[in-house]
């Protein structure tokens, strides 16, 4: 979905599955967020700094919910490789205590 689309309003912010199943019609929900949006594109800077990376995670969980987002079968193929290394151990890892190790002997 591009922005410039929902802004315009050709296009619904929230499918419109979402806004059936919440009783709001679709128009008040696509002018909400787009409230929201100016909002939050002014509001953001006076945000410290752990409440800007709660907004992220915030954001990037509903990403990962969206199920619309489909991998490539190259991508899954990729992705079922990795999984089968690891899994025969074919890939060395390090634990957490070693990698921070690592770091703290580059520090300077």
């Amino acid at each position: 979905m591009a922005w410039s689309r929902v802004q315009n309003g050709s296009e619904p912010a929230v499918p419109r599955h979402h806004c059936g199943q919440l009783g709001i019609p679709p128009k008040t929900i696509n002018l909400a967020i787009q409230k929201l949006s100016i909002m939050l594109r002014d509001d953001y800077k006076n945000l410290s700094t752990p409440e800007k990376i709660m907004l992220v995670e915030e954001i990037w969980d509903s990403i990962a919910q969206d199920t619309r987002i489909t991998l490539s079968p190259k991508q899954k193929s990729l992705l079922a490789r990795r999984e089968k290394d690891l899994i025969e151990a074919k890939v060395k890892t390090k634990t957490w205590e070693e990698i921070k190790k690592g770091l703290k002997k580059r520090k300077p």
